[in-house]
């Protein structure tokens, strides 16, 4: 996901809105003002299509908002922090701090969403159904479009694949009989992974036919590829990792520059002698911020001479503090949510080490290749 805009907090959770939402809402927009409602209602004005695709879009992911919340509900029931419910490009997502702690959990929280969504489906039509004579086509069409998108959205997410909801139905299910988390992981996953490989299937054939729609089954194919490997190495990290800490991985001879020179004596004197891909920056004697090879690049080579380290830093509070203590799969996820290689690690107010991406998943390569 790129950046995101959080929006309000309901019943405890943060919403947030990627900004890849804002492609959907005016595409999913525009097709229905052009397509779907002047083919349902023909005769009408085009600001009445394009009110109604509005209105439609907007409860669309209001459905898919509702839907992520009953999961978040659930998994809070279960003792499950929730950080974050985001609508994005492809739908929504509810980011949990951990997974779940037995399969029941598991089950009860994957069921909750398509449960959900099928019932305000069966409710629209209900109310379609009785208001059929009192309100206008626009209205009573645009109640059952929402009617038949949340069973739609339901039907998909009922897909035994991970990381959809079936695929965590099937997880469940699997973990009960299994008692191996991580096997019924690796089963999930590769179910997803042959789902998003159907969908990339009919994607490629329909746009080679001339139906330009198929891209959007190649984008959500990708994108559940993606999920569906990310969360079986997740497991497999955790599994692999577990015990480890950051204390154990950490460089504890930390390299470090000093704020007030500039970008030619830190590629210098640095970059190219130590050959590390990011120092912590000094201040007097405190450590106020980490300067990066990123950083450096983003500045013209020109004005490397007249440029200060301090001026390009991430500072201080902006950047994650690791403690010696913690663990290394926690430090690893907060490198992957972040985009940031290396950490500092800090006892107290002192610097006492760094850890990068690389030092954990070389251990990590290790014990995967001797099946520890």
């Amino acid at each position: 996901m790129t950046g995101r805009l959080n929006l309000v907090r309901i019943s405890g959770f943060q919403i947030a809105i990627d900004y890849t939402w804002f492609i959907i809402f005016g595409l999913a927009t525009w097709g229905l003002a052009t397509g779907y409602f002047p083919r349902v209602l023909p005769g009408m004005s085009p600001l009445i299509y394009w009110v109604q695709g509005s209105i439609a879009t907007v409860m669309l992911f209001a459905s898919v908002l509702l839907h992520e919340l009953s999961h978040s509900l659930v998994a809070r029931r279960y003792g499950m922090e929730i950080r974050t419910i985001t609508l994005f490009i492809f739908g929504g997502m509810a980011e949990m701090a951990e997974e779940p702690k037995d399969a029941s959990s598991e089950l009860n929280m994957a069921a909750a969403g398509p449960v959900t969504s099928l019932a305000l489906g069966f409710l629209c039509w209900i109310v379609a159904f009785l208001m059929n004579s009192i309100v206008t086509p626009q209205v009573g069409t645009l109640i059952r479009y929402v009617a038949y998108l949340n069973v739609v959205l339901a039907l998909f997410n009922i897909i035994p694949g991970f990381p959809l909801d079936g695929g965590r139905v099937l997880r469940a299910v699997l973990w009960r009989r299994t008692g191996n988390f991580k096997k019924a992981t690796n089963i999930a996953s590769r179910a997803g992974k042959m789902f998003a490989y159907l969908l990339l299937i009919v994607g490629i054939l329909s746009v080679i036919g001339g139906n330009l729609s198929g891209i959007w089954y190649v984008l959500i194919g990708t994108f559940l590829h993606q999920a569906a490997q990310m969360s079986y190495m997740r497991v497999a990290y955790k599994e692999n990792l577990s015990g480890v800490t950051v204390g154990d991985l950490m460089s504890r001879d930390v390299v470090v520059v000093d704020g007030s020179q500039n970008l030619d004596t830190l590629v210098e004197d640095f970059f190219f002698k130590h050959r590390f891909h990011g120092f912590p920056v000094l201040d007097g004697d405190r450590i106020t911020g980490c300067v990066t090879l990123h950083d450096v690049k983003e500045i013209p080579r020109s004005q490397w001479a007249t440029t200060r380290i301090k001026e390009i830093m991430a500072p201080l509070p902006a950047i994650e503090k690791l403690h010696p203590q913690g663990e290394a799969v926690e430090a690893l996820s907060i490198m992957l949510r972040t985009g940031q290689g290396r950490l500092p690690v800090f006892a107290g107010d002192t610097l006492v080490g760094v850890i990068t991406r690389r030092d954990i998943m070389d251990l990590f390569q290790i014990k995967t290749d001797l099946g520890t």
